[in-house]
């Protein structure tokens, strides 16, 4: 987010990426927090939420700030680093399930996403 913002310098782009990923990631982490309140007490698992926003918050912001001096190269490689650890969670967390669910075809919906949205 703070690569995108820095790099950018337009807010849209970056207002549009948040939203997204709050929408995507909402569900998740109400499950995630649900799951979390069976084994811990709520002040714990508020206090590791509260946490978990000011440490991707201070991450975003310190990109907003110290990316724009990076060269090109360099960013791209912040990006590629990122794009990498996305495709990680989602091949430790998603994929499994998801192939479990729906058999093969999952891999070959997976390489037609991934090719799309590089295309786009």
């Amino acid at each position: 987010m703070g690569s995108l913002l820095a790099a950018s310098g337009q807010v849209h782009g970056a207002l549009s990426f948040l939203f997204a990923l709050v929408v995507t990631n909402g569900s998740q982490s109400m499950m995630s927090g649900t799951n979390m309140k069976e084994n811990h007490g709520r002040w714990v698992v508020l206090g590791a939420w509260v946490a978990t926003g000011l440490v991707v918050g201070a991450s975003v912001m310190a990109g907003y700030w110290y990316l724009p001096s990076l060269s090109h190269y360099w960013l791209g490689a912040v990006r590629a680093f990122a794009g990498g650890a996305i495709l990680a969670s989602l091949a430790g967390e998603i994929y499994p399930d998801a192939y479990e669910d729906a058999g093969p075809y999952i891999t070959l919906a997976t390489a037609v996403g991934f090719l799309v949205t590089f295309l786009l």
